[in-house]
């Protein structure tokens, strides 16, 4: 069981499992896109629920490395797990994209300000990954728009777009850093 894994004896298999989620995911909250480096709290969330879906448990596709915040992330999503509508037969969240298993890119978009919605203004699934991960939090969209200032900033310095997503990718946001170079204005 889950409880098992965080016991002494077993404590390497969860320090392996975490590095490895961190490596897939360029050390990036799966939900948030914030920066998992040593000063944050960090651990291995379900996306399903483990009381939801016990069998998922050790189910790779179900293991996120993600920051511990009660304001957004996968502390919210738990404490807020009713906007998600699971779908027992699918072991899915109807209203919520899954970041490990959907292709997102294109999904969101981005205002100066940092907010954060679906560009797709119709799409339920995008509005609700919004709301069950509080993706649009006032910190969440200050660090995303303190990125895209950071782009337009280094644009106006005569940086290329690939100098621009080297020099910024390591420090998160990934998605609105890139959405903010594609602006190219």
């Amino acid at each position: 069981n889950w409880g098992e894994i965080h016991e002494v004896a077993n404590k390497h298999v969860y320090e392996a499992c975490l590095l490895q989620c961190l490596l897939d995911q360029n050390e990036l909250c799966g939900y948030t896109e914030m920066k998992l480096d040593g000063a944050a709290q960090i651990h291995i969330d379900h996306y399903i629920k483990r009381d939801l879906a016990p069998q998922l448990t050790f189910e790779w596709s179900n293991m996120v490395a993600a920051i511990k915040d009660n304001r957004f992330g996968a502390d919210f999503k738990d404490n807020n797990i009713h906007l998600a509508g699971y779908d027992k037969s699918n072991h899915t969240y109807t209203n919520a994209y899954n970041p490990i298993t959907d292709d997102m890119v294109g999904v969101f978009v981005f205002s100066t300000d940092g907010g954060i919605e679906p560009s797709d203004k119709t799409d339920v699934k995008a509005l609700g990954t919004i709301a069950l991960f509080n993706l649009d939090d006032d910190e969440l969209k200050m660090r995303r728009r303190d990125c895209m200032e950071a782009v337009r900033s280094l644009r106006k310095g005569g940086l290329t777009d690939q100098e621009i997503y080297n020099i910024l990718s390591p420090g998160g946001f990934i998605s609105a850093m890139e959405y903010e170079i594609k602006q190219k204005g």
